[in-house]
């Protein structure tokens, strides 16, 4: 229960854990309480623990705010410690601010640490910017391996059709792995043979 989570992350932040800590904020947030979530990030994001100094920035200091240099300076934090997800937000915030190597620099390592939102970004950012499909089609794959069920219904349509130089063992895979039946594909045969 929560409330029980709640009571051992108590015991966890009075040691000064920073998970502790920030799992009990992440709580308070959940509660809108952010004045008793605020000071436990902030504690738990001096001790350079990623997630926290991620939601830090995310919670209090919103990059998309005017005044972002906090914000930033948390997402750079957070992202000096691997966080993926910080790593995924910098790469959205310098993709929107125009700054491709930057966006390209901070998805590719989200990706390396299986960020599936990166992975997904940057496959759309070689398909479509920078006209490498190898590149595009590897990161699509990436974002796939996570489950996502929209990419794994276009991995499977690029293979139906027979996009990505996939054979037909690879093809096999993702249209399976989409969830596509025996009979969902004949049926699939049927609409394309009356078109």
């Amino acid at each position: 229960s929560i409330k029980e989570a709640m009571k051992y992350y108590e015991m966890a932040a009075k040691q000064n854990n920073a998970i502790g800590m920030t799992n009990l904020a992440d709580l308070y947030i959940q509660e809108n309480k952010l004045k008793k979530a605020k000071p436990l990030l902030l504690k738990a994001a001096e001790k350079e623990y990623g997630y926290a100094q991620y939601l830090l920035a995310m919670n209090f200091f919103y990059y998309k705010h005017e005044n972002n240099k906090e914000a930033l300076h948390w997402l750079e934090r957070a992202a000096g410690n691997d966080e993926p997800y910080a790593l995924y937000q910098l790469g959205l915030y310098y993709s929107e601010a125009n700054d491709l190597a930057k966006a390209i620099k901070y998805y590719q390592r989200a990706a390396e640490l299986n960020n599936a939102d990166a992975a997904l970004e940057l496959s759309y950012i070689y398909g479509e910017v920078e006209q490498d499909d190898d590149k595009a089609l590897f990161y699509l794959k990436k974002a796939a391996e996570s489950g996502n069920q929209e990419v794994l219904d276009e991995l499977a349509a690029m293979a139906l059709s027979g996009e990505g130089n996939m054979d037909a063992k690879e093809a096999e895979y993702w249209i399976k792995k989409a969830g596509y039946t025996e009979e969902m594909l004949k049926e699939l045969d049927k609409l394309q043979e009356k078109s």
